[in-house]
């Protein structure tokens, strides 16, 4: 079988999203994509890279709660033909949203996205997706 084409991949996106996790374990939860926390949202993997890419949330999660949390307000790039209705418009949902920022083919996201991916399950899969190790926090991002 061919190796993947990973030449799309945003891979600073990739480990600036790895490093916010690793730095901030508190604000990371993988089990679900978006929840209110005492410091802020806590997010899963493609909820933190949509958030680090400027996404803008469609709704509160402490207002709205748990079946509206996890879309986005739609941006230019976006599958329309993804979105759903909800409330009258058509919104994102983050998984969409971080799989297309990131550069990512399904295969790749569903492994980022798993629910049930710990910390190092995670450093695994950005390692091979980036082509490389994540480096330690504090040293240089490779190009």
């Amino acid at each position: 079988m061919p190796a993947p084409d990973r030449s799309r991949v945003n891979i600073p996106l990739l480990l600036a999203t790895m490093r916010h996790i690793e730095t901030h374990p508190d604000l990371w939860w993988q089990e679900d994509h978006r929840g209110p926390g005492p410091d802020g949202d806590i997010l899963d993997f493609a909820a933190r890279a949509a958030d680090l890419a400027g996404g803008r949330w469609a709704y509160d999660p402490i207002q709205r709660g748990a079946a509206t949390q996890n879309y986005l307000e739609p941006e230019p790039g976006d599958d329309m033909s993804r979105a759903e209705p909800i409330d009258g418009r058509l919104l994102i949902g983050v998984w969409e949203r971080a799989k297309r920022i990131l550069g990512l083919d399904d295969e790749d996201a569903a492994e980022l996205f798993r629910p049930d991916a710990d910390l190092e399950d995670l450093q695994a899969v950005v390692a091979a997706v980036a082509g490389h190790p994540v480096p330690e926090p504090g040293t240089a991002t490779p190009a």
